[in-house]
């Protein structure tokens, strides 16, 4: 019991929790208050720019650009402030206690969350024609409480000509946003508590939480390091792009400046496996590049480099089916899968201390946004709701075990993924927990409300690039460096939860309603992608039965087996090159469409560290977030211009989407 004391009171010298005097805490709950208005102001903005333009896909990356432009904007107003009356200017501890609550909260309006539920949940009722079976296939399998019904709010969500305040809209809408909002209020509760209790581990661990690194730059002496130089020129080279393209939408004849995502194929046989080869020039993606370690920058941009080639070399051999054999996606999927096995492995010194103090609780961990008892208590409770959840959907319980449990496997690796390496995006595209059950045991082994409830919950599993658990790391260790305390996180979260999925539901449906997402209008996935995508999927598992498949089933077991031998290499010998997260990060989208400036930048680095050492890094670290700013605070500015004139400008003008 001493050992565990004093495993305990080492850690919880961290992450103190500043006293306050009577300003400061009225400084702070005005923080605080200002951080809940954000949340649906922001939810509205991510709605008109993701949902209805799909310009400026900002939820699609680590790093928010519409949190960084508040957080810039807030540190700006705060230092005019100071000048006129210092008692009421915001310091360090209140404008990160802002970008937190926007960052928890605007980000379930975002891309990868409910804008694809509410999506599927309408697509399936509203489109339910004779040619695509819905109405037979799938309806009689899906519970009322979980979708809308017919009438005017679901017709308005697709013709629009209407909005939310119209009470005759609420009756379709209001039994799924009860339902759905309890969920996912449940879910949340469940990862903060998984990120509570693995958070002393992982910073015994020494993990860097690059993406959380940001704010706290900016933001340490009252936002200093935006008057140097090398940060000023980063902006403008940040900005550039966004100004060039604006005005040459309204000047055809000025010239552009494509930094944005392009494909180029190589037609001829067998360099036709290797898929397309994208470039992209995004000044903020090398900003961040540039905050990722340099051996995984070398991992990243090697393995996808040598996956390519695998497939081009199978193809040759005769292996000509597109995600058939070397399945690469499959061990991909795999690695994640062993990435978590490693993350538990690491900790279970760690666990046992978790669990003699939720027995025996004492000071050990008072400086933790929640106790380990309370949070062990969410977890099992919370866990037990979502598996009844699931049943209720129409999971047989054995197959909701199965599917909760690969589920939380690679939500755990995705968050260490984030809290380890920072990569700019990572995104696993349909390669979750359905994907893994079907593909490896097949259709045939599933009943069908199996397969309907899958469907039902492919808004979580569909790309696994932001999940609340991933943005709740990143979180604490802001408010542990940040002055904010990590202790005053418990309440912090929930409440910006809360709001975030009020201010969700709320702004979905009423830009929806007010646009038409069937309309020529909205250019988003909602009608194209999100909502079609899970039930063609679950259609086709029923009307083609798939038998189990040995192939994909041993490519995944392979990627765990592969990543743990990496990972172990890496512990044996220092000189080893590879690191187990480039093996993961090989197949999945974001890290394709970003090889080129992790590759740059992982030049750069090599070279700077190897002759400047860290002083020189350091040196060169505000140029890079210049780069980051520059471009994020340039293209919120844009769509805001774009909405309040309703200029509909076009997706190659921003910053697009990883």
């Amino acid at each position: 019991m001493d050992s565990a004391l004093s495993y305990g009171a080492v850690r919880a010298e961290h992450g103190r929790t500043p006293e306050l005097d009577h300003a400061a805490s009225l400084r702070l709950t005005a923080a605080v208050g200002l951080g809940l208005v954000l949340i649906p102001v922001t939810a509205r903005w991510l709605a008109e720019i993701e949902w209805v333009r799909y310009s400026d896909n900002a939820t699609t990356q680590a790093l928010f650009p519409h949190a960084i432009a508040i957080l810039v904007t807030l540190i700006a107003l705060s230092a005019g402030v100071r000048r006129i009356a210092p008692a009421l200017a915001f310091g360090r501890r209140e404008v990160l206690v802002c970008y937190i609550c926007v960052c928890v909260g605007s980000h379930l309006a975002g891309h990868d969350m409910l804008q694809i539920l509410y999506s599927a949940i309408a697509y399936v009722v509203h489109q339910a024609k004779p040619e695509n079976s819905y109405a037979d296939l799938l309806h009689p399998y899906i519970p009322t409480w979980a979708l809308p019904t017919e009438g005017p709010g679901l017709r308005s969500f697709h013709e629009g000509g209407s909005s939310l305040a119209d009470p005759a809209n609420w009756a379709s809408w209001r039994v799924p946003m009860v339902t759905w909002g309890l969920f996912t209020v449940v879910l949340c509760a469940v990862m903060f508590a998984v990120s509570n209790l693995l958070r002393m581990q992982w910073e015994n661990e020494r993990l860097t939480y690059p993406i959380a690194q940001v704010p706290l730059w900016m933001s340490r002496d009252e936002g200093r390091v935006m008057l140097t130089a090398p940060f000023l020129i980063g902006v403008a080279l940040g900005v550039l792009p966004t100004l060039v393209n604006t005005i040459k939408h309204f000047q055809p004849l000025f010239p552009g400046l494509n930094v944005g995502v392009q494909y180029h194929q190589v037609p001829d046989p067998p360099w036709v496996a290797a898929g397309s080869l994208p470039e992209a020039w995004h000044p903020f993606a090398f900003g961040l590049a540039y905050l990722v370690p340099t051996d995984l920058l070398f991992s990243c941009w090697f393995f996808y480099v040598f996956t390519s080639l695998l497939r081009v070399i199978s193809y040759a051999r005769g292996h000509q089916a597109w995600g058939g054999f070397p399945y690469v996606d499959q061990q991909a999927t795999g690695a994640h899968l062993g990435l978590a096995l490693i993350v538990l492995v690491n900790a279970r010194r760690h666990l046992r201390f978790v669990a003699r103090e939720a027995w025996r609780p004492t000071n050990a961990t008072e400086r933790e946004a929640l106790s380990y008892r309370l949070s062990l208590g969410v977890l099992g409770v919370g866990t037990l709701m979502l598996l009844g959840w699931m049943v209720a959907l129409g999971f047989s319980p054995l197959t909701a075990v199965a599917w909760l449990s690969i589920f939380g496997a690679t939500v755990l690796a995705v968050t260490r993924l984030r809290a380890e390496y920072g990569l700019p995006t990572n995104e696993l595209f349909q390669k979750g927990a359905e994907y893994v059950l079907v593909g490896s045991l097949g259709s045939r082994s599933f009943g069908r409300s199996d397969l309907v409830a899958m469907g039902l919950m492919n808004w979580l599993t569909r790309t696994h690039r932001q999940f609340p658990m991933q943005v709740q790391a990143d979180m604490l260790e802001v408010a542990r460096r940040g002055d904010v305390g990590v202790r005053r996180m418990g309440w912090l979260v929930l409440a910006a939860t809360v709001v975030g999925i009020l201010s969700a539901k709320w702004a979905l449906l009423d830009v929806s309603m007010r646009t038409g997402i069937a309309t020529a209008k909205v250019h988003g996935p909602a009608l194209w992608a999100f909502g079609p995508e899970p039930w063609n999927k679950v259609v086709g598992w029923i009307d083609a039965p798939t038998a189990p498949e040995f192939g994909p089933t041993v490519a995944i077991l392979y990627g765990a087996f592969f990543c743990m031998v990496l990972y172990r290499a890496r512990l044996a010998w220092v000189w080893w090159p590879f690191h187990p997260g480039g093996f993961v990060m090989s197949c999945t989208f974001g890290l394709a469409r970003l090889w080129l400036p992790l590759f740059l930048t992982w030049c750069f680095k090599a070279v700077l560290l190897r002759y400047g050492g860290h002083t020189a890094y350091r040196r060169c670290l505000p140029f890079f977030l210049g780069m980051i700013v520059g471009q994020y605070t340039s293209a919120v500015l844009r769509t805001l211009i774009d909405i309040g004139w309703q200029l509909y400008l076009p997706a190659e003008s921003g910053i697009g989407g990883l």
